[in-house]
């Protein structure tokens, strides 16, 4: 049961981590409704902190994102690592 849960989790992070890396590069840019960059300011709400609880284990990584996998829930997490920004299976631990 271990060894497939392990390989569940390996193709999961496989495939997160092809995907997020293709749709990474692939971006539509309007000029028209498109602010400079100079003037781009995020909103308070995403200056928020965002942790990855320690129940959760690194599974997979490359330059521009981690995937953390609670293996009791089947969590899992994606934190991009140029903006910081966490991604969640929404199977997140109750307090």
């Amino acid at each position: 049961m271990a060894k497939l849960v392990r390989l569940f989790f390996s193709l999961l992070a496989f495939g997160l981590l092809v995907a997020l890396a293709a749709a990474g590069g692939a971006t539509a840019v309007s000029p028209q409704t498109t602010a400079p960059a100079s003037t781009f300011k995020p909103a308070a709400a995403s200056q928020r902190s965002q942790t990855v609880p320690d129940s959760f284990e690194l599974m997979a990584e490359n330059a521009n994102f981690q995937l953390f996998a609670n293996q009791a829930s089947l969590a899992f997490k994606v934190v991009d690592r140029r903006s910081g920004y966490i991604w969640h299976s929404n199977l997140d631990e109750k307090g």
